[in-house]
C-alpha cells in the first residue's frame, strides 16, 4: 500500500504596499545625485574663501571677520553664480559669475550620470535634491535667494537631461514622438552657431587681455598682494571672463556695452570713464583705439557656416521645412543670447557702477539679422528648390529677350513708314496709264502724294541708273517732290536735245520713285507699270 505526502498549500504573496509603485526605480539614487551635485558645488567657492580667511585673519583690514562670515560670502557667490544677489559693502553685485553657473551645470552632469540614473522621472528627483540643498545652505548668506532657486532649477534640469540622455534610450519620448525631425535639427543649429558665437567672445576677450596686459599688470601689481591671495584674486576674475565674454558679443554685433553710467563701447566707439581697480577691466578698449570695425562681419559669419552645417544635413527635406527648421534655429539664437546678455548685466557696486553690461533686446535683435538671417539666407540659397526655380526663371527670363530681340531686329528690317510692305498695284488708275500708285493707292504723279511722273513705253528696255547710297536718301528728298512734279520746259519735241532731256529726267524721277518704294532699285518700273503686264 502506498502512501502520498501531503501537499502544502502555495504560500500567498504578501499584497502591495499601499503606494508602492507610485515613485519611479531610481527615485532614491537621484534624489541622492542631487544633494551631491550640489553639496560639491557649494564647498568649491566655500573651502577657497574659509582658506582666504585663514590665510589673512591677522591683517587689521579684516577688522572684525569671522569664519562665518568667510563662509558667508562663498555661498553667496555661490547663490550670485545661479541668478541671486551679493551685498559687498554698501552696494549690490548682480552681474551673474557664468563660471560659477558652468561649473556648477558639469557638476550636476557628472553626478547624476555617476550615479546611474536612467530614467526621466528618476532623474527629476536629481533636480528636487539639488534645489532642497540650495534652499538650506541660503540661509547663511541673506540676499535674493529666490532668482538664485530659480536658476538652480535651470542648472540641474540640463545637466540631468544631458546626462540621462546617455544611459535612456535618446531623448523623452514625449518629446520624440512630438517634436518632428526638423524641430530638433532647428535646435542642433542654433547649438553650432551658440558655440560658434561663444569662440568669437572668447577670441576678442583673449585679444583684449594681450593687447591691454600693461595696464592688466599694473592694477594687479598696486594690491601689493601674496602669491596665494594673487592666486584668488585672479581665479575670481576668471569666474567672470564668461560674461566678459558676453560683453564682447555684444561689442562684435554692434549695440556695445557699458561699464558704469555715461560708458559706451562699441566696435569704432569707446566712452570712457572712470572705473574701479579691477585688474580684468584693463582689457576695455581705449577711446584712442575703440577697435576695428569689421568685425562687425563675425556675426554673420557664423550664420554662414550654421547655415552650411544645417544645408548638409538637411539638403534632402522639403523646402518650407527647410526654412522652419533654419527659423527655429534663429529664434533659439535670439532667445539664448537675450537670456545670457541679461544675466552678464547689472551693478557691480553702488553709484555709477550699477549700470553695466549691454541690453538685451538690442543685442539680441542684431544677433537675430546678422546671425539668424545669414543662417535662413544660406538655406534657402543653398536648396535644390531654389536652384530649380532660379533655372526656370532664369530660362523664362531669356526666352522674353531673346523673342524681344527678334522683334525689334525684324521691325528694323522693316522699309520706313512701311509696316505691312503690302505689294503696290499691278495697274494704274484708269485715264493715267503712265501713273503708278503708291502703297496708299494715291496716284503717283501729285505733289504730296508720292506721284512720280514715268514715260509710256519709252522706257522698255532702258538701262537703269544704280541707285545712290542711303545716306543720300533724305537730302534727296526735297528735290524729289519738287522736281518730280515739274513739267520739262516748253521745247521742240523733234529736238533731239529736248528729248533726251526729258527722257533723262523721266528716268531720274523713276530711280528716286523706286528708292521711295522700299529701295526697290533694282527693278525697272516700267517692267511692272505697263498696263500690258496686268
Amino acid at each position: 500500500m502506498t502512501t502520498t505526502a501531503p501537499t502544502r498549500p502555495a504560500p500567498r504573496s504578501a499584497p502591495p504596499a499601499e503606494g508602492a509603485g507610485m515613485l519611479p526605480d531610481g527615485w532614491l539614487r537621484g534624489l541622492v545625485s542631487g544633494v551631491e551635485a550640489a553639496v560639491l558645488g557649494w564647498l568649491t567657492l566655500v573651502v577657497p574663501a574659509l582658506a582666504a580667511y585663514v590665510g589673512t585673519a591677522a591683517a587689521p583690514a579684516l577688522g572684525e571677520a569671522s569664519w562665518q562670515s568667510a563662509a558667508g560670502a562663498g555661498t553667496a557667490l555661490w547663490l550670485l553664480g545661479h541668478g541671486g544677489d551679493m551685498t559687498a559693502g554698501s552696494g549690490v553685485v548682480s552681474v551673474v559669475p557664468l563660471g560659477i553657473t558652468l561649473l556648477s551645470l558639469g557638476i550636476v552632469y557628472a553626478t547624476v550620470r555617476r550615479g546611474g540614473t536612467t530614467g526621466y522621472a528618476a532623474g527629476s528627483f536629481a533636480v528636487l535634491g539639488y534645489v532642497l540643498t540650495m534652499l538650506l545652505v541660503s540661509v547663511l548668506a541673506p540676499g535674493g535667494r529666490w532668482g538664485a532657486l530659480l536658476g538652480g532649477v535651470l542648472v540641474s534640469g540640463i545637466g540631468t537631461v544631458l546626462a540621462v540622455r546617455h544611459h535612456a534610450d535618446g531623448l523623452p519620448r514625449w518629446w520624440a514622438d512630438r517634436a518632428p525631425g526638423w524641430v530638433r535639427d532647428g535646435l542642433r543649429g542654433a547649438g553650432w552657431a551658440l558655440l560658434g558665437l561663444t569662440g568669437i567672445g572668447t577670441c576678442l576677450v583673449v585679444a583684449g587681455l594681450v593687447t591691454g596686459w600693461d595696464r592688466v599688470r599694473m592694477i594687479q601689481d598696486s594690491y601689493l598682494l601674496d602669491p596665494f591671495n594673487t592666486v584668488l584674486m585672479t581665479l575670481a576674475q576668471m569666474l567672470f571672463l564668461p560674461a566678459l565674454a558676453m560683453w564682447a558679443i555684444a561689442w562684435a554685433a554692434g549695440p556695445g556695452f557699458a561699464v558704469g553710467s555715461h560708458t559706451h563701447f562699441a566696435a569704432g566707439d569707446a566712452v570712457t570713464a572712470p572705473l574701479p581697480a579691477i585688474p580684468a577691466l584693463g582689457a576695455l578698449p581705449e577711446p584712442e583705439a575703440p577697435g576695428p570695425q569689421w568685425v562687425l562681419v563675425l556675426p554673420v559669419l557664423v550664420g554662414v557656416v550654421a547655415g552650411v552645417v544645417m544645408h548638409r544635413y538637411g539638403r534632402e527635406r522639403e523646402l518650407r521645412l527647410a526654412l522652419g527648421s533654419a527659423g527655429v534655429a534663429a529664434a533659439v539664437i535670439a532667445i539664448a543670447v537675450a537670456v545670457l546678455t541679461y544675466a552678464s548685466a547689472g551693478s557691480i557696486g553702488p553709484g555709477r557702477m550699477a549700470v553695466v553690461g549691454a541690453q538685451p533686446p538690442a543685442v539680441a535683435g542684431m544677433v537675430l539679422a546678422e546671425t539668424g538671417g545669414a543662417l535662413v539666407l544660406v538655406v534657402l540659397a543653398l536648396h535644390r528648390r531654389t536652384a530649380e526655380l532660379l533655372g526656370l526663371g532664369t530660362r523664362a527670363a531669356r526666352a522674353r529677350v531673346v523673342g524681344a530681340a527678334g522683334q525689334l531686329s525684324e521691325r528694323r528690317g522693316r522699309p520706313e513708314g512701311d509696316d505691312t510692305a503690302a505689294a503696290p498695284s499691278a495697274a494704274s488708275p484708269a485715264g493715267d496709264p503712265g501713273a503708278v500708285t503708291g502703297p496708299s493707292g494715291a496716284s503717283a504723279g501729285t505733289p504730296g502724294t508720292g506721284e512720280i511722273p514715268l514715260a509710256s513705253t519709252d522706257l522698255v528696255g532702258t538701262e537703269e541708273k544704280p541707285a545712290q547710297p542711303v545716306e543720300h536718301a533724305e537730302s534727296a528728298g526735297a528735290t524729289e517732290t519738287t522736281g518730280s512734279t515739274e513739267e520739262a520746259p516748253d521745247r521742240d519735241e523733234d529736238s533731239p536735245d529736248g528729248k533726251n532731256e526729258a527722257t533723262g529726267g523721266e528716268h531720274e524721277g523713276a530711280d528716286r520713285a523706286s528708292r521711295r518704294f522700299g529701295g526697290w532699285s533694282g527693278l525697272s518700273l516700267s517692267a511692272w507699270s505697263r498696263r500690258s503686264d496686268g
